[in-house]
C-alpha cells in the first residue's frame, strides 16, 4: 500500500470529523 494513499485516507478521515 502506498504511504501517500494511506496519509490521504487518514487526512480525509480527520476532515470528516
Amino acid at each position: 500500500m502506498d504511504s501517500l494513499l494511506w496519509e490521504t485516507c487518514l487526512n480525509a478521515s480527520h476532515e470528516a470529523g
